[in-house]
């Protein structure tokens, strides 16, 4: 199964995308906690390690292959570390949305997710 929206659908989640943008390493540490278990909880070592730019794309890719083994999505390695290295910020809001969708949720950074926010509990 592929994943449940295209890297380019950023826009379709604004608050994930503008939690993306504005604080990349605290959401990559979110969905490192969410894709974990633990709901709405910022793991600190990955959000550390994203701060860093050499280590930056290769947790991102890290954090890619666990989402995709996770919910065993149609994604080769070698995809994963394409889209995580040329598309570095494109794949962070996929794999935020794909949590999310799952219903791991990541929880918010700096902006609030508002009401038709995708995987949003009725």
């Amino acid at each position: 199964m592929p994943f449940m929206t295209s890297i380019l659908d950023c826009c379709s989640d604004f608050s994930g995308c503008m939690d993306v943008f504005f604080c990349l390493p605290c959401n990559v540490g979110r969905q490192y906690g969410a894709v974990n278990g633990m709901e709405d909880q910022l793991q600190c070592c990955p959000c550390l390690l994203t701060m860093i730019a050499v280590t930056s794309v290769c947790v991102n890719i890290n954090l890619r292959r666990t989402v995709v083994e996770k919910y065993m999505l149609e994604e080769s390695c070698c995809g994963s570390v394409l889209c995580g290295f040329f598309c570095f910020p494109c794949s962070v809001c996929q794999t935020n949305r794909e949590l999310n969708l799952r219903g791991a949720r990541t929880g918010h950074t700096c902006c609030a997710p508002s009401s038709a926010q995708i995987g949003a509990a009725p």
